[in-house]
């Protein structure tokens, strides 16, 4: 596995949401709560960009259907749609006061 820097840790704050491409893969860094999340940038529905959508406490919302994935396991929180996957998640790795993931 090889670790890829994403951002440094003190930059972070509630409301964080960063996006970003990783090794083919897109990817969204949120914070919120003050839990660090990261996850698949993408709608399990159709594809839209997540970083676009409304943060919750522990939710984020899709902007263009409201779909709602849980931040921990990217589950669909209201199922308005058969066919909805859930979003991937990732481990956040810190290494050296950087955020980043291992792909």
């Amino acid at each position: 596995m090889v670790f890829y820097k994403l951002e440094e840790q003190r930059n972070l704050f509630d409301g964080y949401l960063k996006a970003f491409e990783i090794a083919g893969r897109k990817l969204l860094l949120v914070q919120q709560a003050g839990r660090i999340y990261l996850l698949e940038n993408k709608c399990g529905h159709f594809g839209v960009a997540l970083e676009k959508g409304e943060l919750t406490e522990n939710s984020i919302i899709c902007s263009e259907h409201g779909i709602e994935f849980d931040l921990l396991t990217g589950k669909v929180m209201n199922n308005h749609w058969d066919d909805c996957d859930p979003v991937n998640v990732f481990k956040v790795v810190l290494q050296d006061e950087m955020i980043g993931v291992e792909l």
